[in-house]
């Protein structure tokens, strides 16, 4: 893997949490602008797509969230924090909670005697 690829910027970091959260609200706004909340049954493949491409865009924005608690988003640690607790709480997962068991989770991951 080239060297550049481990240079962390805040910049395009910053840019893909606009792009991703700039994704959710489009979609999500295009939906209830052209669909509506009716209930029918011509609805219903819809709202099954509309969930599968949410959940997908939800996902990246949780993948930056999970890099702010390995401290891979930024060189700041405040900011990684910050960041990574605005997009986690957009996805109702607590932060700091989860950063503490993913931390423990790393640490014993594939070791044979210590689990």
């Amino acid at each position: 893997i080239p060297k550049h690829c481990f240079d962390r910027s805040i910049t395009r970091s910053m840019l893909y949490v606009i792009r991703d959260i700039f994704i959710l609200l489009l979609i999500g706004y295009l939906a209830t602008k052209f669909v509506g909340f009716e209930i029918s049954l011509l609805a219903i493949p819809f709202w099954i797509f509309y969930a599968c491409v949410q959940g997908t865009i939800g996902f990246g924005v949780f993948v930056l969230g999970h890099e702010c608690g390995h401290g891979a988003f930024s060189d700041y640690q405040l900011l990684n924090d910050i960041v990574g607790y605005v997009l986690h709480s957009v996805l109702l997962v607590p932060y700091f909670s989860w950063q503490r068991s993913h931390s423990v989770h790393h640490s014993k991951n594939n070791h044979l005697l210590d689990n």
